[in-house]
C-alpha cells in the first residue's frame, strides 16, 4: 500500500473531529449499486438561517474490463457535470480524469483535467482547472518511506502568472496511531494533530492550529466510541477552543439504513441540531 494523497494526510484525525457533525441540516442520502452501475442522491435542508433545500443526483458506470469510469452529476443549485476516468492504461498506477461542468445560471462551461500516479513510495497529482485559456494548476506530491510521510502542494494561477500558495505536510502513520503537521499560508499558519485507536471500540483525536502573525490558536479534541463490536452504533463527543461541546449518534437501524443525530451546545449564538438518514442497497 502506497502513501495517501496530500489531502488525505491526517484524515483519520479529521474524520473523528468533523465527520457526522452536520449541524443546522436535515439530510437524506441514497446509494445503490446494480451490476456496473452506481447511483447516489442526496437532499439537504439547511434550516438554521434560511429554510433552503437543495439536492444532487449522481450516476456512475464502471467498465472494469477497460478500467474506465463514466460519471454524471446534477446539482439543484444549477450545474450539470460529466466525468470520464481511465485507470492503469498507459502506466500501472496512473489515473487520468477529464471533467466538464455546465453552469445553468451563467451558461458557462468549465473543464478540469486531473492526473494521478501512485506506487509503493509516491503519490502525485496534477489538477488543471480551465477557467480561461490558461488553466489554474495545482500539483501535489507525497513521499512515503516505512511509516513516515512528507508532502508538498503548489497552486499556480497561470493567467495571472501568480503563485497562490505552497504548503507542506509531514506525518507518521500506522494502523492504530497517527501524527501530522501541516504548514500553510506561506509558513504563517501551523497545524498539528494526533489520532489513536485505544481499543476496537474507542478512538480519539486532537488537532491544534496556530498563526504566528496574529498570535491566535484554535484546538479541538474528540473521541468516538462504538457501542458494539460491529461498529453499527457510534457515539462521538468533541470539545473545541471556544468551549463548545459537540455530540453525535450514528446508528444502523437495519442493514443499509443508518440514522445520524448531532447537536452543538454552549455556542455563543444558540444550540444547534442536525438530523439525517442514509440508505444504501
Amino acid at each position: 500500500m502506497g502513501p495517501p494523497s496530500y489531502s488525505d494526510i491526517g484524515k483519520a484525525a479529521r474524520d473523528v473531529l468533523r465527520k457526522n457533525f452536520d449541524l443546522g441540516m436535515k439530510f437524506f442520502s441514497f446509494k445503490s449499486k446494480e451490476g456496473n452501475w452506481e447511483y447516489a442522491s442526496r437532499i439537504d435542508n439547511a434550516f438554521r438561517y434560511r429554510n433552503v433545500m437543495y439536492g444532487s443526483i449522481e450516476s456512475s458506470l464502471f467498465l472494469k474490463e477497460y478500467g474506465v469510469k463514466i460519471k454524471e452529476k446534477w446539482i439543484s443549485k444549477g450545474s450539470i457535470s460529466s466525468e470520464l476516468s481511465a485507470e492503469n492504461h498507459l502506466i500501472e498506477g496512473l489515473t487520468n480524469k477529464i471533467k466538464s461542468v455546465y453552469n445553468i445560471n451563467d451558461k458557462k462551461v468549465k473543464f478540469n483535467v486531473k492526473s494521478k500516479y501512485e506506487n509503493e513510495y509516491v503519490n502525485g497529482k496534477i489538477d488543471c482547472n480551465f477557467r480561461e485559456t490558461l488553466p489554474d494548476v495545482e500539483q501535489s506530491l507525497v513521499f512515503g518511506f516505512q511509516d513516515y510521510l512528507a508532502g508538498i502542494i503548489v497552486n499556480l494561477d497561470s493567467p495571472a502568472k501568480k503563485l497562490r500558495f505552497v504548503d507542506f505536510a509531514f506525518a507518521y502513520s500506522i494502523s492504530d496511531f497517527g501524527f501530522h503537521a501541516i504548514i500553510t499560508d506561506w509558513a504563517r499558519t501551523f497545524t498539528a494533530g494526533v489520532y489513536q485507536r485505544l481499543s476496537n471500540t474507542l478512538e480519539y483525536a486532537a488537532e491544534a492550529t496556530w498563526n504566528r502573525n496574529e498570535s491566535t490558536h484554535t484546538w479541538a479534541v474528540g473521541c468516538q466510541y462504538a457501542l458494539d463490536n460491529g461498529k453499527k452504533h457510534l457515539v462521538k463527543l468533541k470539545l473545541d477552543s471556544h468551549q463548545r461541546v459537540y455530540a453525535s449518534l450514528k446508528s444502523q437501524l437495519k442493514k443499509g439504513v443508518k440514522v445520524c443525530v448531532c447537536a452543538l451546545f454552549n455556542d455563543s449564538e444558540e444550540t444547534q441540531i442536525g438530523f439525517g438518514v442514509e440508505v444504501e442497497c
